[in-house]
């Protein structure tokens, strides 16, 4: 065999020998990579976890400023998965950073409300820049931040600018006459009336709900029975009792068989407006219902839904002086509050 000239076998040489370190540098940084990604995943599973928690204090007044503050802290921490994300994928664009962030707003939500607007922007920076323009993904983003100005900041203007920039793309993308343009209706007439008592603009918003879903009665995405349930619970906020019973009632007609939360949530509704109108038996007739399903329902899965429908009926045992009662439930009330605080 005849041997190669020295710089020859020097070059290949050097070739091999780049060729083997770059393959031994790329197994470990490929490998560091997987493992920074499953570090941030870790973060995420302990952020879900840590939300899930603070979420259910927060629905039982549990929630004191200690523990508040605890989440604050870990929040901080928990800029790292972002960062960690943003590396690995060299790139601020990605669904599973979108992830992050909002779980980061969850988080800043329930200790400092005004830091999670930063990252509720974020994510609509993300879905403008990895879909479609004009997608379902920026109208849901759009939809969140109105979500966050209107319950937690009660900046109705900036909501509605967030509420109608979804419909906006909605209309564009569906049609006006598709069931998925009505997601957010019921945000916007909600924020529209408390920032300009805008009652005619609010009306037709809902009944245009009804028409575009009375078109589709069996759509279980957006079933009709809800469009009058929340008209209905639009009514009763506003007080316009009158308004707001027909249209609970032909909700509650049709999500009778169901017997789901919504359900519930109907029931309970009517005993409010009846306790409102200082219409006790009315009141109790639909609170009692309200209780007895949702004690079932507590039974199977432990929801603190549960607490709201306790509270309602003491409301009416008080009204009417039912001391025997109120105290019962008192006692019930305190012992669903310790099952679910045990069980966190």
């Amino acid at each position: 065999m005849e041997r190669c000239r020295y710089s020859y076998c020097t070059t290949r040489l050097v070739i091999l020998v780049l060729a083997f370190m770059i393959s031994v540098t790329v197994m470990p940084q490929s490998s560091q990579a997987n493992e920074k990604i499953s570090d941030a995943k870790r973060l995420d599973l302990r952020a879900e976890s840590i939300l899930k928690k603070a979420q259910l204090l927060d629905r039982l007044d549990a929630l004191d400023e200690e523990e508040s503050d605890k989440i604050c802290n870990f929040a901080a921490q928990y800029e790292e998965a972002e960062w960690i994300k943003t590396r690995v994928y060299k790139t601020p664009f990605h669904d599973e950073i979108a992830l992050t962030l909002q779980n980061l707003s969850s988080l800043y939500k329930l200790c400092h409300a005004p830091l999670a607007q930063r990252y509720l922007q974020s994510i609509l920076k993300i879905k403008e820049k990895l879909y479609t323009k004009e997608s379902e993904e920026e109208a849901s983003a759009h939809d969140a931040l109105g979500d966050y100005h209107r319950f937690y900041m009660m900046g109705f203007k900036k909501a509605i600018s967030h509420y109608e920039e979804a419909k906006r793309i909605r209309v564009k993308l569906y049609g006006t006459k598709d069931p998925r343009i009505t997601k957010n209706y019921s945000s916007l007439a909600t924020a529209l009336f408390y920032h300009k008592g805008e009652k005619s603009m609010a009306d037709q918003l809902f009944l245009h709900v009804i028409s575009i879903r009375e078109a589709l009665p069996a759509n279980k995405a957006f079933p009709l029975y809800r469009a009058y349930m929340d008209a209905g619970i639009y009514y009763s906020m506003r007080g316009s009792y009158t308004s707001a019973i027909p249209y609970l009632e032909q909700a509650l007609k049709m999500v009778n068989a169901l017997s789901n939360n919504d359900e519930i949530t109907i029931l309970s509704e009517l005993g409010i407006i009846y306790l409102n109108k200082n219409e006790l038996k009315m009141s109790f007739k639909y609170a009692k219902e309200a209780y007895d399903k949702a004690k079932v329902l507590y039974k199977k899965s432990q929801t603190p839904d549960f607490l709201q429908t306790i509270e309602q009926l003491l409301d009416i045992y008080k009204a009417v002086g039912d001391k025997k009662n109120v105290k019962l439930l008192e006692a019930e009330q305190k012992e669903v509050k310790n099952q679910l605080l045990k069980g966190l």
